[in-house]
């Protein structure tokens, strides 16, 4: 299973519309993987969106993670008009700093 961060922009003077992790895990297929949904109104400069999805790859779970959110977008009226800004995995530096503190010769 692969955490998948999509950020989520509303409609110019828009915001995203209440219960908007639950609209998107309606318009799951089976083929999407999806587990979970949760949202990050607060995020900036996009509000985030955390898709929890089972896939064979992360480059499949990132593609069935946009597909979902591009297809709510179009399917779902409370949906629309919002945009994709950016899907994929989301990088954790502090551990990798962490990581290359502690490898000797690094």
């Amino acid at each position: 299973m692969y955490l998948i961060h999509a950020q989520l922009a509303p409609c110019p003077g828009g915001a995203l519309p209440t219960g908007t992790a639950a609209l998107i895990s309606a318009a799951a297929e089976t083929d999407d993987g999806l587990e979970h949904t949760i949202l990050h109104p607060q995020a900036l400069p996009h509000p985030v969106l955390g898709l929890f999805v089972a896939a064979e790859s992360l480059l499949a779970a990132e593609e069935a993670a946009l597909r979902l959110c591009r297809r709510a977008a179009r399917v779902v009226p409370s949906l629309a008009g919002i945009t994709v800004v950016s899907c994929g995995a989301p990088l954790v530096p502090d551990y990798y700093e962490r990581l290359l503190a502690a490898t000797p010769g690094a």
